[in-house]
This record gives structure tokens, C-alpha cells and sequence, in this order.
């Protein structure tokens, strides 16, 4: 199997599955400790063609991988620090009559895998992950509380974390309803916002994506990239837009209470939106330059967002250098689930 570092596929599960094979953690005796995940996630059945379908989406992804030869196969017979030497690993996993299946998912349950904080493909200048909001996958957080930091886990590190210095201005940790395949997430009642300091982006175009619910209708901004009306993921009412000197609207619907991938690329009169993976409305937008980002709303108070999200995302440099738009639906579908939802 190649070096899974050299050759990576762009793919978090794959890569991720690829380094603890190569590592000997999965099929091997090695010794790890993981974060235990709260629940087993739903992934991508298999499509047509590769695989037969077990009605388990996670089994069925993975056995896509192996014909697709991205994965190798996983011995029947393996011994794992902590639980014994050769064990019937179907004895404590989901049975679905396929060996390498419930051999993942018992490792799921076990908490040798962890597959709740994926990484997005490329190298994000700002990334935002509901999921470790504080760097230490959320341990430091309890339902409900305040946050008035959000790590920036992208390249441009903590200069650019989303902050917020006034208690009654932050929004929330929630870890119920209507967070989003179970995951931890940031909840606003159309009172809070978050911003990071200001900084120069010099490499242009900048691809933006959010992962977010909306909470009813009227002029809301999920994003911003600066403060003012520029380069905004905005709603007038529920119609993705972005701001900078001129207008894009995609055409397409956002759907109240209802979790959507939203994107934008600003790179002058090539910019476009996108929702759920479909690119749409390609217009000059204006300067491609950013100065800060906005979280819950615009930057100066005007259109907050009353609605929830879940990770933020955002590239800059030349887009052939960025991942494409299909790379990132892919990453989202593998963590998330398809959108809309």
C-alpha cells in the first residue's frame, strides 16, 4: 500500500483509515488512545455498481473503498492492545454479516476510532470546527455555555480566532437540538456574533464555505469577511448573496430550519456562489481582498443571524491550488451527511 502521506486521495475517511493501517493501529498490535465518539454516523452507501449495499451506510463506504482500492482489507483474525489476544471482534459490534464491517464498528465502539473530527482537504487559512471548538475536542465545554473564543485550526492560527469580549454577546455550545448528525455545534438568537482581529489576505482568490442552519427568514448574514457588506454568505430573505461592490444571488433557495452547505468564491468578476455542492450566479463581486470574518453576522451589528453553525471553512491562493468544490462536498458528506438536512 502506498505511503498514504505522499499520495494522499483528498478524502478524510480514506486518508485517515490509509495512515492508522499504515500505522499497524488497525490489523496490527500497536497501541493508540482516541477520543471515544458518542455515536456511530451515518456515511455513503455504496454506489451502483461497487459493492453490495448492507443497509449500514458506514460498512457500505467503507467496502466501496476497498474496490476502489483506496483501503486494504482488514484481517479476520486481529489482536488489539487492551482487549486480549485474538478476539471475536463481531462480539461487540453491530452485526451486518460483513467481517470488515462490524470489525470497524466494533473499533468505533470501542473508541479506537475516532472518525467525529475529520480534516477538510487542502490547507485552510481558517478553519472553524464546531467539534473542537477550544483545541481540545470541546472538553472544556458544557451544554449551553457561553463561548467567547473559537479556535482558528487553519494555517493563520490563533491571530485569527473568532472571539467575542462581551458575555452577553456570545453564543452558545450546544450539543442538542438541532445540532447536525449528532455533532456539536454554535447557536445564536439573533443577538451574538463573533469576529477576529484584522489580518491581510494577499494570496486571491479566497473560496468560503459554512456548514449552518437558518432560523427563519428576512436580511441575515451567516458569514462575513469583513466587516461592512463584503464578502458575505447572507440570506434577503433565504436567497444566498454576496457582497462586495456588486451582488451575487445563486438562484437557489435556502430552506428555513434546514442545515446547508453554503460557499462562495470572491475572485473579481469569476465569483460565485454555491449551496449543497451546486456552484450558481457567477457576477463581479468586486475586490478579492478580505480583512477579518464575521461569524452570526456582518461585521457592524446590522443582519445578524438568529440559527446555528457547525464549521467554517475558508482557502486562498490560486484556485487550482485550493481543492474544488466537489473536494469539499465530499469532505462535508463524509462528516456530515448530504445537504440539505
Amino acid at each position: 500500500m502506498p505511503e498514504w502521506r505522499s499520495s494522499p486521495t483528498r478524502d478524510g475517511l480514506v486518508d485517515y483509515i490509509n495512515q492508522q493501517i499504515a500505522l499497524g493501529k488497525i490489523g496490527g498490535s500497536a497501541s493508540f488512545t482516541m477520543s471515544v465518539i458518542s455515536e456511530r454516523n451515518e456515511w455513503r452507501a455504496a454506489p451502483p455498481g461497487i459493492g453490495t449495499a448492507t443497509g449500514d451506510k458506514f460498512c457500505d463506504y467503507v467496502n466501496q473503498q476497498i474496490a476502489l482500492g483506496k483501503i486494504s482489507a482488514i484481517p479476520a483474525s486481529v489482536t488489539a492492545a487492551g482487549l486480549g489476544a485474538p478476539i471475536d471482534w463481531r462480539a461487540s459490534a453491530v452485526r451486518t454479516g460483513d467481517p470488515l464491517c462490524d470489525y470497524i464498528n466494533q473499533q468505533i465502539l470501542l473508541g479506537k476510532i475516532n472518525l467525529s473530527n475529520l480534516s477538510p482537504p487542502g490547507s485552510p487559512i481558517l478553519w472553524f470546527d464546531a467539534q473542537n471548538i477550544d483545541g481540545t475536542n470541546n472538553s472544556s465545554l458544557t451544554d449551553g455555555q457561553q463561548v467567547g473564543t473559537w479556535l482558528n485550526l487553519g494555517s493563520y492560527g490563533s491571530a485569527a480566532n473568532l472571539v467575542q469580549a462581551t458575555a452577553g454577546l456570545r453564543p452558545l455550545f450546544t450539543m442538542t437540538a438541532p445540532v447536525l448528525t449528532g455533532k456539536s455545534c454554535l447557536t445564536s438568537d439573533g443577538t451574538k456574533q463573533l469576529q477576529t482581529a484584522t489580518f491581510t489576505v494577499t494570496a486571491t482568490p479566497v473560496t468560503w464555505l459554512a456548514i449552518a442552519r437558518q432560523t427563519g427568514v428576512g436580511a441575515k448574514v451567516v458569514i462575513s469577511g469583513a466587516s461592512g457588506l463584503a464578502h458575505q454568505i447572507g440570506t434577503n430573505p433565504l436567497v444566498i448573496q454576496v457582497f462586495s461592490g456588486s451582488l451575487i444571488s445563486t438562484g437557489q433557495f435556502i430552506v428555513a430550519n434546514t442545515w446547508h452547505q453554503l460557499g462562495f468564491i470572491a475572485n473579481g468578476a469569476s465569483s460565485s456562489g454555491s449551496l449543497d455542492g451546486t456552484a450558481s450566479g457567477t457576477v463581479n463581486a468586486g475586490s478579492n481582498s478580505v480583512s477579518s470574518l464575521s461569524a452570526f453576522g456582518d461585521g457592524v451589528g446590522g443582519e445578524l443571524m438568529n440559527g446555528t453553525i457547525a464549521e467554517i471553512i475558508a482557502y486562498s491562493g490560486a484556485l487550482g491550488s485550493q481543492p474544488t468544490l466537489a473536494q469539499l462536498t465530499t469532505y462535508i458528506t463524509t462528516k456530515y451527511g448530504a445537504m440539505p438536512q
